[in-house]
Parts: structure tokens; sequence; C-alpha cells
């Protein structure tokens, strides 16, 4: 759909980059982020469907906690991870 004065000004280079370069990238993206976060999102739902239906108080005390947990975890991965690395090399 473009012109021809477009392709002449930028020639075949760039449309043979985007092919290499951003075909991958889409499947990498696609592969190693939105296939794992559905993943992880459907268990997630489905964990807090199967806790709330065995006990609602249970179910709320825990998606209460969570975001405290996550938190925790931001704040001393990184620090974890230095340590552990230390420790193995």
């Amino acid at each position: 759909r473009l012109s021809l004065t477009y392709h002449d000004s930028h020639g075949i280079a760039d449309a043979t980059y985007h092919v290499q370069y951003d075909a991958p990238a889409i499947q990498k993206v696609t592969t190693w982020g939105l296939i794992p976060i559905v993943s992880a999102l459907v268990t997630l739902f489905g964990m807090v469907f199967v806790t709330a239906r065995i006990s609602m108080e249970l179910a709320l005390i825990a998606l209460a906690v969570s975001p405290v947990f996550l938190l925790l975890t931001r704040l001393y991965s990184r620090k974890l991870w230095v340590r552990w690395q230390r420790c193995i090399a």
C-alpha cells in the first residue's frame, strides 16, 4: 500500500531489516511474554476460584496478603540474586 517513491527512497534494506529482525522479536514476545502471562493468569484465577469454593474467608485473606508478598519479593529479589550468584561462583 506504500507508494513507489517510498520504496525508492528507503530501498530494499529497510524492508529486509523489518522482516529479518521484527518478525523474530514479535515471536519472542509472544512465546516468552504473552503465553506465560496468560498461563499465570489462568492459574491465578483458577486457584482463587477453587479457594473461594472451599472457603470465601480464606480466599479473601489470601488476596489481601498477596500484594504484600509481591512487594517484598520485588524489594528483596535483587539482593537475593546477588547473594545466590556469589554462593554458586
